[in-house]
């Protein structure tokens, strides 16, 4: 797999890309509105793009919260690429963008039916609260870096 990290405003080619997935996974299968897709975030994260022979296989974006705090989010899998353990090799590339970018902790609004996948790969829930995020059940989790 080819990891690509890049700004929005810096390779608008991977970000048409990205955005393409995105807005199938979440906008088409999960029926979140579009307009609450892309945002405000979108223009200052990092967003990575994961290809393979020039297929999107995932995508996701890292942002910064506050100091050394970090987010990490919109993790989608092209729908023929899930269950294959793809999200695990993708989220371990985004923890280490976060560790170069000196971060100290992710902080991620997970949904809530792949809790599971996340406690897999070292996040901890932290308040146990489900909530509502577009219309879809989340839970915060943590990752400690240090």
């Amino acid at each position: 797999m080819k990891y690509i990290w890049f700004k929005k405003n810096e390779n608008s080619h991977a970000w048409e890309k990205a955005k393409e997935l995105r807005i199938q996974v979440f906008c088409v299968e999960q029926e979140v509105d579009t307009s609450l897709e892309i945002d405000e975030t979108d223009e200052t994260a990092w967003h990575l793009l994961v290809e393979e022979n020039d297929e999107v296989i995932g995508v996701g974006r890292i942002f910064v919260r506050k100091q050394k705090l970090y987010g990490l989010g919109r993790l989608a899998i092209n729908i023929k690429h899930r269950g294959k353990g793809l999200s695990a090799p993708i989220i371990k590339e985004m923890i280490e963008k976060v560790k170069e970018l000196n971060g100290e902790e992710i902080l991620i609004h997970a949904q809530a039916y792949i809790q599971k996948m996340y406690e897999k790969n070292g996040f901890k829930v932290t308040t146990g609260e489900v909530f509502d995020e577009d219309g879809i059940d989340h839970i915060e989790m943590i990752y400690k870096i240090v």
